[in-house]
């Protein structure tokens, strides 16, 4: 008799086990996934959006079309998932590029962490839209307290690149120290 009781409460256990995972596993994807890449599908500019959980924080993947401005839509897709999914969400953006795309921003990668590393912002700006012009291709670049926002394109295609500068020991000085 005790052992059915302890076969009973064993099944018990794994029966609620197993329904308290595939709960969590509906309110993951139901609840948290899919209404994030909803919602970030309706931002102008994306034409995609996939989210996917890693360890305590997530991961937004974005495939954008032709955006005015990728500084202001990186921060508003950034911003929905945050709300969604907290704040350790990462949030990667791609366009449509080319290899001759690809392969300019390849050739402006020393370049763009040598600037970093003397903090020359200005001379990066100016050089990566040289550059650009001498390939015939548009390129904006932004910035805000922790990312550089590059958007290249030529006729058909669209380069975006987020360069975090903060973790290269490179930063602008905080509004809120004083010093």
């Amino acid at each position: 008799m005790a052992r059915f009781r302890f076969l009973m409460a064993g099944l018990a256990f794994v029966v609620t086990l197993g329904g308290f995972i595939a709960g969590w596993n509906l309110y993951r994807a139901y609840g948290l996934i899919r209404p994030v890449e909803r919602q970030v599908a309706q931002i102008p500019g994306v034409e995609r959006a996939t989210v996917s959980m890693q360890g305590k924080g997530a991961v937004v993947r974005v495939t954008l079309g032709a955006v005015d401005d990728l500084k202001s839509t990186y921060r508003t897709i950034q911003q929905v998932a945050a709300e969604r999914l907290g704040p350790q969400t990462a949030v990667e953006v791609q366009g449509h590029s080319s290899p001759g795309l690809d392969r300019w921003w390849d050739e402006q990668q020393p370049l763009l962490y040598e600037d970093l590393e003397k903090s020359s912002f200005r001379d990066l700006v100016k050089a990566l839209q040289d550059s650009a012009a001498g390939q015939h291709y548009q390129c904006r670049v932004t910035m805000d307290a922790d990312r550089i926002y590059v958007q290249v394109s030529d006729q058909r295609s669209f380069l975006y690149q987020v360069v975090p500068y903060r973790t290269m020991g490179t930063a602008l000085p905080s509004m809120d120290q004083k010093g």
